[in-house]
């Protein structure tokens, strides 16, 4: 089975309005930074609703304990909002 692309412009509809929180370390070699960061500019094209955080300081590993307060602050904020 191929993996899907989701950087292809007919899957990147369903995202539309869709809040979502994104995270890459700069030095990531497993997947690159910037594949990721041409995905972020995608969602947001398709109208997804996109909090990009990125890394400058880790690879592929956990992110940090400052991500985590920011995805927990975000993530906060995206359920007050509904």
């Amino acid at each position: 089975v191929p993996l899907l692309d989701f950087r292809r412009p007919e899957r990147l509809t369903s995202f539309e309005g869709i809040p979502i929180f994104i995270t890459h370390g700069e030095h990531d070699r497993n997947c690159t930074f910037s594949r990721t960061a041409e995905l972020v500019e995608l969602l947001g094209e398709a109208g997804a609703d996109i909090y990009f955080l990125p890394d400058p300081e880790l690879g592929h590993e956990s992110p940090s304990a400052e991500t985590y307060r920011e995805y927990r602050d975000w993530l906060e904020f995206v359920l007050a909002d509904d």
